[in-house]
């Protein structure tokens, strides 16, 4: 008699999905860190602009008022928090720690802060300190979701997969 087996697990960049797609999409996402990357992704590109204003401003000074634009620190805050707090809120659903979330909510708040200091360098000491410390709550969200997964796994094959 032949057996036939059924896979119920297909991988597609990263992330899983079941044959039926009844799988959360978001939820796979969120499983796999991959928005804690992007966070901290996201945060170091803040790091860079924050850094390269000053040489862009020097050597474009045509256009250079588009980097110090209010709106693009306040869309950049804003993206921050929705992506930020998504990440960091599902990650301490999964794993449980508070640490991450609070340390993630803390850079967050220094760079709202940073928005009302006068444009200068206070405002981008302030801002640098905030997406550093943003990017570290997501760092060890993402360490504390990888520590759970594999507890997990180790406890229970039939979990990591669940």
């Amino acid at each position: 008699m032949q057996e036939y087996f059924q896979c119920n697990v297909v991988s597609f960049n990263g992330l899983r999905y079941s044959e039926t797609m009844e799988g959360n999409m978001l939820q796979d996402i969120s499983e796999r860190g991959l928005l804690d990357r992007l966070a901290i992704g996201l945060s170091g590109l803040c790091a860079v602009h924050c850094a390269a204003t000053a040489l862009f401003l020097g050597a474009l000074s045509s256009v250079g008022h588009v980097f110090t634009s209010p709106l693009v620190h306040e869309g950049g805050l804003a993206l921050a928090i929705v992506i930020g707090g998504f990440a960091l809120y599902t990650g301490a659903i999964r794993h449980g720690q508070l640490l991450p979330t609070a340390v993630g909510s803390l850079g967050l708040g220094m760079m709202a802060g940073a928005l009302s200091l006068p444009h200068g360098e206070g405002e981008a000491i302030y801002t640098v300190l905030g997406v550093a410390t943003v990017a570290f709550g997501h760092f060890l969200n993402h360490k504390a979701s990888h520590r759970s997964a594999h507890t997990a796994a180790h406890l229970s094959p039939e979990l990591a997969y669940a």
